[in-house]
């Protein structure tokens, strides 16, 4: 038995598959929304722009929570689905090991970390602004581990872990579950405020990063090393360095003033950086080269 192919992936009812979907909508999108709708109300501003809004009158942090918050209800939802819709273990959605291996998630985490930090240092200018408030930064801090790892989790054990074991088992073929759950990945983030200052070239990224934790995923017969990859990209970008352009900002130690600009150059250099990481624990756990081709 592999990752893409647990015992439960015997099942093939379509109407539990679209129950639990749409429980995950419904979590994202009503209990997830409503409290940045429940403070965006209370501050009665007449400016269409939400996170703009909340931003200036409640705080980066706040904002922050809010933003992330609709990610958390939504992994509520899909482990509703799971337990109770489908009535499976969720240990097997998740890996195909006995037990989730937090050293795993740990090293994902400090391998992928220390790529972003090389990749920052490696492009750090004199428009990248030293930004720490001791008093804003711990709260962020302390936040950013409470909620970030959920929201990652929320997008690791749906995209990778539940659609792609579904996409998996109903076309026989790992490589369809891995592309079309990395297209659906990268097109998700379509709306993300980014695209509309880097273009083209970030979704190009964002589908590709797709492929990658789709493959790091079945390589590896779980989701330990992706969702260490995730926390680690997401929280880089919520401690280390922000900008006034991205998804949201925070109160990160420094703050990139640079033009919003995405090269394919800089594409690459995160290419290499991913290369680096698959190549690091393909040599550290000894993948078979034909894992894929056996899943």
């Amino acid at each position: 038995m592999s990752y893409l192919s647990p015992n439960h992936q015997n099942e093939s009812n379509v109407g539990k598959y679209l129950a639990t979907i749409a429980v995950v909508i419904g979590a994202f999108l009503i209990v997830g929304q409503l409290p940045m709708v429940v403070f965006y109300a209370l501050v009665g501003s007449p400016s269409l722009d939400v996170v703009e809004v909340l931003q200036d009158h409640y705080g980066y942090n706040t904002t922050f929570v809010l933003l992330v918050f609709p990610l958390v209800a939504a992994l509520i939802g899909l482990l509703i689905g799971i337990h109770y819709i489908h009535k499976w273990e969720i240990l097997k959605v998740f890996t195909a090991r006995k037990k989730i291996d937090f050293k795993r998630i740990l090293f994902g985490f400090l391998a992928w970390f220390a790529i972003c930090f090389v990749v920052f240092l490696s492009d750090f200018n004199e428009k990248v602004i030293w930004n720490f408030d001791l008093a804003k930064f711990s709260i962020l801090f302390v936040l950013s581990f409470l909620m970030l790892p959920l929201q990652c989790a929320a997008e690791e054990l749906f995209f990778r872990g539940y659609l792609m074991q579904w996409i998996g088992i109903q076309q026989g073929k790992p490589y369809h579950a891995i592309l079309l759950s990395g297209i659906i990945f990268g097109l998700l983030h379509f709306s993300n405020p980014e695209m509309d200052v880097l273009g083209n070239a970030a979704l190009i990224y964002y589908i590709w990063t797709g492929f990658f934790l789709a493959i790091l995923a079945v390589l590896d017969d779980g989701l330990e090393l992706p969702l260490g990859y995730h926390i680690a990209n997401n929280m880089f970008a919520a401690l280390i360095v922000t900008t006034d352009w991205q998804a949201f900002r925070t109160d990160a130690l420094f703050v990139d003033t640079n033009a919003p600009v995405f090269t394919f150059q800089m594409m690459a250099v995160l290419l290499a950086g991913q290369a680096l990481f698959l190549f690091v624990f393909y040599r550290v756990y000894k993948w078979k080269k034909a894992t894929i081709e056996q899943s």
